[in-house]
């Protein structure tokens, strides 16, 4: 069994995901993109559901690239767009 690290970058257009093996190795990179709204010169939404599924797709796609079981994940980490601020009240599913 190999053990994997997955790092996720959520950013501001896209999430990306890369797996590393226990030498530092890079087993697999995936990005997945979406959208950002810009309404006014001054502000900037983006969908909290869409980058939900954004990093949950990457973690599964770099996953799947290293061929790697889920057993062998040993550790996901997050890292996020600075000033970022994603709200949620309790009727968000997941």
């Amino acid at each position: 069994m190999k053990p994997y690290v997955v790092a996720v970058d959520i950013g501001t257009t896209s999430t990306k995901a890369v797996a590393v093996d226990r030498e530092g190795g890079i087993r697999a990179t995936v990005s997945v993109e979406y959208s950002l709204n810009t309404l006014a010169p001054d502000r900037a939404e983006q969908n909290p559901n869409e980058i939900t599924e954004a990093a949950a797709n990457a973690v599964a796609g770099a996953k799947d690239q290293a061929k790697a079981r889920a057993d062998e994940v040993r550790c996901i980490v997050f890292n996020s767009a600075m000033h970022s601020l994603i709200a949620l009240d309790g009727k968000e599913s997941r």
